[in-house]
């Protein structure tokens, strides 16, 4: 019998300071960026989570030595990579996406598998540029999918096209791949401009060196910024810029728009929750899209319906976000209609009940947050929040018992 948790009714405004853990999408790319980087890396405030676990333990496999002292991980990585070898990749999409391409360039024989889910996301759109590039792809179950066995004598170069409907990490594995190729490697991808995560990966490929510094978790960050919002209360989190790799930063501007005051300084960045949110009748999350489901938590609480768009791809991630949102929101006495892309939420009496984690860390997250504010909300399986976020529910709830 899986595990369920009772968020405590905040009985007062959420006040204080959060410090939140590393960024995932920053911390397995920093992880593969030092295993491909020979010599000696230290990586500082790496998040400790699943993900990351996945990562480390999938390099230690291939042969890349490593060592935690205090908040440094040291890592020793040598100019090839252990082959033949058999990875695990979990539940870490970015694990699956990042390594396959990466392994491929690198060459040699590897079976890379992963979780029920993780085989049920797509990879066919990366399977497809890597065997236009000489890679000998082989599945193992469900074409198009994990598990698979690579093998490679490495990539050829030249123009390879990618489809990145699904995910744009298709393309930041290709990316870090490509220094590795025969020839320049030149990757061709539709609308690279309004992906975020693309432009990270290349901005961490050109700044990469030892020792390097993992920002906090933007993404994580948004459920406390919301909770001040939701409690016309006050949360500080250090660290957080304007300025910031994480796409997810721009959540504060919706926060914003709602009603609340987001002050930065030097130190970090500070909300404060309005009397009443105001809703956001139409917007548009592309590019943002892991904190959408934050907002949906949020919205049933403001003065008008709010419906978010630009969520299609979302249906393909750890869980269908999309429907998981919906089916937590309903359950809790929330008006909600869905499309492919789209969700709308209606402010609505709400009522505890027991939410479905779906085991996705950001719908046990997200739906915490109405715990806050409704009494008897259950969160069933919350142990997901592992992924990134270990002690999400220690933190939320140092903020006001």
């Amino acid at each position: 019998m899986r595990s369920q948790k009772e968020i405590h009714l905040a009985e007062r405004p959420i006040c204080g300071t959060v410090i939140v853990p590393g960024s995932k999408s920053i911390s397995n790319r920093a992880l593969l960026l030092a295993a491909l980087r020979k010599g000696e890396t230290h990586l500082h405030g790496l998040l400790q989570s699943d993900d990351t676990e996945a990562c480390i333990e999938a390099l230690k496999v291939l042969g890349i030595s490593m060592q935690q002292k205090d908040d440094v991980l040291v890592m020793q990585s040598e100019s090839s990579f252990k082959s033949p070898a058999t990875i695990n990749c979990r539940d870490a999409g970015t694990v699956a996406r990042f390594l396959v391409p990466i392994l491929a360039a690198k060459g040699g024989d590897y079976e890379v598998q992963g979780s029920k889910r993780m085989s049920e996301r797509p990879m066919q759109p990366l399977f497809d540029a890597l065997v236009a590039q000489g890679v000998s792809v082989t599945y193992l179950g469900q074409a198009g999918f994990l598990p698979v066995r690579l093998q490679s004598q490495g990539l050829k170069g030249g123009a390879v096209t990618v489809d990145i409907q699904d995910s744009s990490q298709f393309v930041s594995g290709l990316m870090m791949a490509a220094p590795f190729a025969k020839t320049p490697l030149q990757v061709v991808a539709k609308d690279l401009a309004q992906k975020p995560y693309v432009s990270m990966t290349l901005a961490m490929m050109q700044n990469f060196a030892s020792p390097y510094q993992i920002e906090p978790d933007a993404s994580t960050a948004s459920y406390f910024f919301a909770a001040a919002a939701l409690t016309a209360g006050e949360v500080f989190v250090p660290n957080i810029k304007q300025a910031m790799l994480q796409g997810d930063v721009r959540f504060l501007t919706v926060l914003e728009k709602m009603g609340a005051t987001v002050e930065f300084n030097e130190a970090g960045v500070r909300v404060r929750g309005p009397k009443q949110l105001k809703g956001l009748h139409v917007i548009d999350m592309t590019g943002y899209t892991d904190t959408f489901m934050t907002l949906a938590a949020i919205a049933p609480f403001a003065d008008c319906p709010t419906t978010i768009q630009g969520l299609a791809h979302t249906r393909l991630q750890e869980s269908d976000r999309v429907a998981a949102m919906a089916t937590g929101l309903e359950a809790l006495g929330c008006k909600v209609e869905t499309s492919k892309d789209t969700i709308t939420i209606y402010p609505s009496p709400l009522h505890g009940g027991v939410v479905d984690s779906h085991n996705d860390h950001r719908i046990a997250m997200s739906h915490a947050l109405i715990g806050l504010r409704v009494k008897g909300v259950v969160i069933d399986n919350p142990e997901c929040v592992k992924k990134t976020c270990p002690y999400f529910f220690e933190l939320l709830e140092a903020l006001y018992l």
